[in-house]
């Protein structure tokens, strides 16, 4: 960020998100930090941030005295899948060797949870070898391997804006 006129020596900025569906909440520091909402409801929705440029002295930190002009910074979009467990139903056996069948579980996906995604085109959820769509909140799939150990990916993709953002989710690194 620049400054426009006055002192260019600026230490640090106060900004707020401003328009769509934020509110004027106030944040000092690094800006992109906390720019989040507590209920999501920025996802899917234009967002705009207003900034004051703020000097440290010794005795007190001072800011300009008006907020710019709002520039829109995009926008944001979660592919992220709340709640999500990999659960185990029925464990492989060693003898003969046959694969395990389990499910990918969340409570909450894009667009579905309280104050969701309006502003998404799309959202799909797929795992399994064929990429088989999810229900809305179960994936089922089918262990591989000799001891049924390798489940498939599960898969969240967004589109907003004529953009896609694609998430993978792996079996191992994914809570039981």
């Amino acid at each position: 960020m620049t400054i426009a006129s006055g002192s260019a020596d600026a230490d640090g900025f106060q900004y707020r998100l401003a328009g769509g569906t934020t509110a004027g909440s106030e944040y000092s520091g690094t800006p992109g930090i906390g720019f989040l909402t507590a209920d999501g409801t920025h996802y899917g929705n234009d967002i705009a941030v207003q900034v004051k440029a703020c000097k440290q002295y010794p005795e007190v930190r001072l800011c300009s005295p008006s907020w710019s002009s709002p520039f829109t910074l995009g926008r944001p979009v979660s592919v992220e899948l709340v709640g999500l467990r990999a659960v185990e139903v029925s464990p492989p056996q060693l003898l003969p060797p046959a694969p395990g069948t389990g499910y990918w579980v969340w409570t909450g996906a894009p667009g579905q949870a309280a104050g969701g995604a309006p502003g998404y085109d799309t959202v799909s959820i797929t795992c399994g070898p064929d990429d088989d769509p999810a229900t809305t909140t179960q994936c089922e799939v089918v262990g591989g391997g000799l001891l049924g150990d390798q489940y498939a990916d599960l898969v969240v993709v967004v589109t907003a804006n004529g953009q896609s953002y694609t998430r993978t989710y792996n079996w191992a690194d994914t809570p039981h």
